[in-house]
């Protein structure tokens, strides 16, 4: 079981095609030190049964279970009741500038895939 948390980056009110969305703010933690973890709120923490042990692949595992829907499935059928809690609570999918972490090890969601966050750099606040 890997045990999983989600912290979303600040949000902040956009207007796209006359339409106003909140979307998050990106900021590079790993630029320091311009990293702000005020910026990041904890979400929700849950449990994955994955047999992989890299991270990559089981951050590419939540990310696909953060953009699926119990009618729309994106990820394995077996995280079905953790897409239902996720969705229950009503939160966004994953987007650029959040991070998850992974058995304590803290990846923020690039432009394309993640990039592992240093252990001694704070994440929230």
């Amino acid at each position: 079981m890997h045990k999983i948390k989600i912290f979303f980056a600040e949000e902040q009110r956009v207007e796209r095609s006359g339409e106003i969305i909140w979307a998050p703010v990106f900021f590079d933690w790993l630029e320091l030190p311009n990293h702000a973890p005020e910026r990041l709120r904890e979400v929700i923490d849950f449990e994955i049964s994955d047999p992989s042990e890299d991270r990559l692949e089981i951050a590419e595992t939540v990310y696909a279970i953060t953009n699926s829907y119990p009618q729309e499935m994106h990820c394995s059928e077996k995280y079905r009741e953790v897409v239902k809690a996720y969705r229950a609570l009503e939160l966004r999918s994953l987007s650029v500038g959040d991070v998850v972490e992974i058995d304590k090890v803290r990846l923020i969601v690039a432009d394309f895939g993640f990039k592992e966050i240093p252990s001694d750099v704070e994440v929230a606040a």
